[in-house]
């Protein structure tokens, strides 16, 4: 049982395959993101892992723990900006 109301929204992200859709509702607007790779690391690693897109504006990367539940890993889910409307 998760701890917290949100502890498990994350807990799906293996499950996502690459050309998968990612949407996001901010400001009254629809962005929608394409699915373009999956990684899991060390959470010592997170900061190396996650450079490699920083400066790009037009990606959003979601991570969580990895397995769910367990603070072993990280799975990162890298996506790249498709439109918005």
């Amino acid at each position: 049982m998760a701890k917290h109301k949100y502890d498990h929204v994350f807990s799906h992200l293996d499950e996502l395959v690459e050309g998968d859709e990612v949407v996001v509702y901010y400001n009254h607007l629809k962005y929608v993101f394409k699915v373009k790779d999956k990684q899991i690391f060390f959470p010592a690693e997170e900061e190396e892992v996650l450079s490699l897109v920083r400066d790009d504006i037009s990606s959003l990367v979601l991570v969580t723990c990895w397995p769910p539940g367990k603070d072993y890993e990280r799975l990162a889910v890298f996506t790249q900006f498709e439109s918005s409307d």
